[in-house]
């Protein structure tokens, strides 16, 4: 018959990690990564210790809007986190009929970060109110709960639906018009054009915005439609005070657009003395 046989646990030491809801896998004490980890020294017989643990970062967000002061409730959207301008992370939330709602983070953030908003019926924006995200006001987040309300800008957006025969958006002031010939979409589209405080993104070099707008194009159900399958026009007027505002001629206006993370010129003009009338 088989004999077991056990020798008394020697003193050693030991990394803990500990896993429970609510706080980030770590170490002990307060470790995030084991090569950060206080060794415990263990005993034979009974080791007593006490563990403080991280939380994780939670953000209760009030959405307001900044008009009316009424509660932006039961709306989904997303939020992005920066640090800087490096993107760490984004969720979507859908807020309560008082407008809050409640995000766990994934990072660690014991930081000041920069928050974008894309919520339904109003411009991207960061906070505090802001259009870009170099002039976004920084949020200190700690671990465990963070409260913060945040007011929305909302700006009126223009819609046509356009069939697959063809269609024109005009915004009401004739700013702005979009004429799209037979065969642009396949099916029916529901085309909006939203006017935005600045660009979203810095522009390079010598631009200056003078009109910042976002055009977007969904089918009935709600899907994106990323491209058309014929070119379609965009008329943009101007008058001779946009340019006298701008210290600018007709002559150096163009258009850009961003698309694959920088700004493309849709329009020729001089190398010198540029700006952007429109961006989209």
């Amino acid at each position: 018959m088989p004999a077991a046989s056990s020798r008394p646990l020697s003193s050693q030491s030991v990394l803990l990690q500990y896993t429970l809801d609510g706080y980030h896998v770590q170490y002990y004490d307060r470790a995030l990564n084991p090569g950060a980890a206080t060794p415990v020294w263990l005993v034979p017989g009974t080791t007593t210790l006490a563990t403080r643990l991280i939380p994780l970062t939670t953000l209760v967000n009030t959405l307001r809007d900044d008009q009316t002061d009424l509660p932006i409730g039961n709306r989904a959207g997303t939020l992005a986190v920066y640090s800087g301008t490096l993107l760490l992370e984004q969720h979507a939330f859908t807020t309560d009929a008082s407008g809050a709602f409640t995000m766990t983070l994934a990072a660690s953030l014991t930081q000041p970060v920069r928050l974008k908003y894309l919520v339904g019926g109003y411009s991207e924006q960061f906070y505090d109110r802001k259009a870009r995200l170099d002039q976004a006001d920084s949020v200190a987040l700690q671990s465990g709960a963070n409260t913060l309300t945040t007011r929305l800008v909302q700006f009126a957006s223009f819609t046509a639906t356009i069939p697959p025969s063809g269609g024109t958006l005009r915004t009401p002031d004739g700013g702005a018009e979009l004429i799209f010939p037979s065969g642009a979409f396949s099916d029916t589209v529901i085309v909006t054009y939203t006017p935005l405080a600045g660009p979203t993104n810095p522009l390079p070099g010598d631009y200056i915005g003078v009109r910042s707008f976002r055009i977007e194009a969904r089918t009935r159900s709600g899907q994106m439609v990323t491209q058309t399958l014929q070119p379609y026009k965009l008329v943009l007027t101007y008058s001779d005070t946009d340019l006298a505002d701008h210290a600018m001629q007709a002559e150096t206006l163009n258009l850009l657009a961003w698309s694959d993370g920088s700004w493309h010129p849709r329009c020729p003009a001089p190398a010198v003395a540029r700006m952007a009338l429109s961006t989209v």
